[in-house]
């Protein structure tokens, strides 16, 4: 089970560095793109639009934006532009440790299944394995036939062969109609 978590973690952390690294500056990219081909055609019309108003650009842009005619609009629009692409990579950097702070939670879940099957596998299961009786090793004249074979020993409890045979068929008969 734990081998299921441990790809499921792996694939996590590609698709997280995936989207950060590669998708969200290419998609940026893409939308800055989109967004300039949106606004020729119209800003052409508005310059053509402007001429016959007699307005220039500028104050156009100071009509719609400002509130005093004192202000300086290029460097207040360039400050805003600064403060959102800031406030944007912040936000993008706060979302990339939140996500990666619930992606260790799917590690620290592999490393606590690995470890209870790692017990489960090789402490109990010993402790099992332990009351099944050892195969004497002494063997006697008996034990060996003429053609050097060696019979083994005879276990309290083990099955005979037609037993085994009979077992066989049973297992195989489930496996068929399961």
């Amino acid at each position: 089970m734990y081998k299921t978590f441990l790809h499921v973690s792996c694939i996590t952390i590609l698709e997280i560095c995936f989207f950060f690294y590669y998708i969200g500056p290419l998609e940026t990219d893409i939308f800055y793109s989109y967004i300039r081909r949106i606004i020729d055609g119209p800003l052409d019309k508005l310059d053509e639009t402007l001429v016959k108003w007699n307005i220039d650009r500028k104050q156009f842009v100071e009509g719609i934006y400002s509130e005093n005619n004192n202000d300086d609009i290029g460097n207040k629009l360039k400050n805003e532009s600064i403060t959102g692409k800031n406030e944007r990579e912040k936000d993008n950097i706060e979302l990339f440790y939140t996500t990666l702070e619930f992606w260790s939670i799917i590690p620290a879940v592999t490393i606590f299944l690995f470890l209870c099957e790692f017990y489960y596998c090789y402490c109990i299961r010993k402790r099992k394995s332990k009351t099944i009786l050892p195969i004497e090793d002494d063997l006697s004249d008996d034990d060996i036939l003429e053609n050097d074979m060696i019979l083994s020993p005879y276990r309290k409890n083990s099955l005979d062969e037609e037993e085994l045979e009979n077992q066989l068929k049973q297992e195989r008969k489930n496996k068929y109609i399961y």
